[in-house]
């Protein structure tokens, strides 16, 4: 899907990717519950920077700088492009009155582009990265579940474990519909970085979402624990609801 984000840093250092995605689902029984999916991403990843706004240190006299002063650092290329792979397998089912799970893989970057500004730099590759997560929801009650999530991550010798969980509550219902309000509220813990606490509302279609990184990693003592705040928002269109609506079922968490 494409990302095109707003310039970032000093040097504004923009990435604009368009990556679509084809998906395969099979179910594996004749309520269409039970699915086998595959899925494919490719596409092009442009970078770039400014290089009129970088700071070297040849450009500094006596603890100043000065944007006059000439540089030896010359950049042939300020942009590349390249093209970015990944793919992955999900199986999703239930059980009991409600409830319902899903585990997934993934191989992110498995053609391991070459990622550099300099055009003889043959070992700066982005290394493949591949995911493992997993999910479960347990209905509560009529208007209540609470819903347990899990991922892992590595790359190039790097390791990341996140898991956590959510508690939702429906509070309202559109009437003759499926359609819901409900509130979302848990927390998520990143191994060995930070606690991450979570509110979602979402009314009908659209949600909005706030959280917060609670810094428990050796920085801690420097950052005094503060982390970051992220504020989110998404529209999930609805399916139309025709004789092929049923053919599929997206799986709710």
């Amino acid at each position: 899907m494409p990302d095109i984000g707003i310039a970032a840093g000093d040097i504004k250092l923009k990435r604009t990717q368009l990556l679509p995605v084809v998906n395969f689902h099979k179910s594996l029984n004749g309520n269409a519950d039970d699915y086998l999916s595959a899925a494919f991403m490719a596409g092009p990843v442009t970078s770039q920077f400014d290089p009129t706004l970088l700071q070297l240190d040849d450009q500094f006299q006596n603890g100043s700088f000065n944007p006059n002063n000439p540089t030896a650092q010359v950049f042939s290329h300020t942009a590349y492009t390249y093209w970015d792979a990944s793919t992955g397998l999900s199986y999703s089912s239930g059980f009991g009155e409600g409830a319902r799970y899903y585990a997934g893989i993934g191989l992110f970057h498995f053609n391991a582009p070459k990622v550099s500004y300099y055009t003889n730099n043959s070992s700066s590759t982005l290394a493949p990265k591949f995911a493992l997560n997993a999910g479960l929801t347990l209905p509560t009650g009529d208007a209540n579940k609470v819903m347990f999530y899990a991922d892992y991550f590595t790359q190039g010798g790097n390791e990341q474990f996140l898991g956590g969980l959510m508690y939702r509550t429906d509070l309202a219902t559109k009437y003759d519909t499926d359609e819901k309000v409900s509130l979302d509220f848990g927390g998520f813990y990143r191994w060995n970085d930070s606690f991450i606490p979570v509110v979602k509302l979402a009314v009908y279609e659209v949600s909005f979402g706030i959280s917060y990184d609670v810094n428990v990693s050796r920085l801690q003592t420097a950052s005094q624990s503060r982390g970051g705040f992220e504020f989110t928002a998404s529209y999930r269109a609805r399916v139309r609801k025709d004789a092929m609506a049923g053919k599929v079922r997206c799986t709710k968490f």
